[in-house]
């Protein structure tokens, strides 16, 4: 009987081994899941505050650079309204630019349809020319 007791001791063993073994696993995963849920909140919290950081900078550049922009198109205001405004030279300079050009493409149609008319004419007096030259031939 010694052998069966002995192998019973054993297995009883070999069990509270298990239990142990699946105590500790399960207390393991407990703390891995708590370390985890720490870190993410550790992380979670310097992303919020960075972004909260980043948003702060953001709004203030934005709120600078639209005071700078409304300076500048003061400035451009007031330069534009201290200008001296000359509208007789400027209709003057308008009419020239417009008309000039126009009568200057009214003049390139005239020469274009001189030439075209010199051409034609060419032509029929050469027509006549070899007319006149092919009757002498048959007299």
């Amino acid at each position: 009987m010694e052998d069966s007791d002995v192998l019973r001791r054993l297995l009883k063993i070999e069990a509270e081994a298990a239990g142990l073994v699946k105590d500790a696993a399960v207390e393991a995963d407990k703390r891995i899941a708590e370390v985890e849920k720490q870190n993410r909140q550790r992380y979670d919290d310097a992303y919020i505050a960075e972004a909260a950081a980043l948003e702060e900078e953001y709004k203030a550049a934005i709120a600078s650079v639209k005071i700078e922009y409304q300076k500048q198109l003061d400035d451009f205001t007031r330069s534009l309204n201290a200008m001296k405004t000359d509208r007789e030279n400027f209709s003057r300079l308008l009419e020239n630019l417009l008309f000039e050009r126009h009568d200057e493409e009214e003049k390139k149609e005239k020469t274009k349809k001189t030439a075209q008319t010199k051409i034609a004419d060419g032509r029929e007096e050469s027509e006549m020319n070899e007319t006149l030259n092919a009757n002498r031939r048959e007299i």
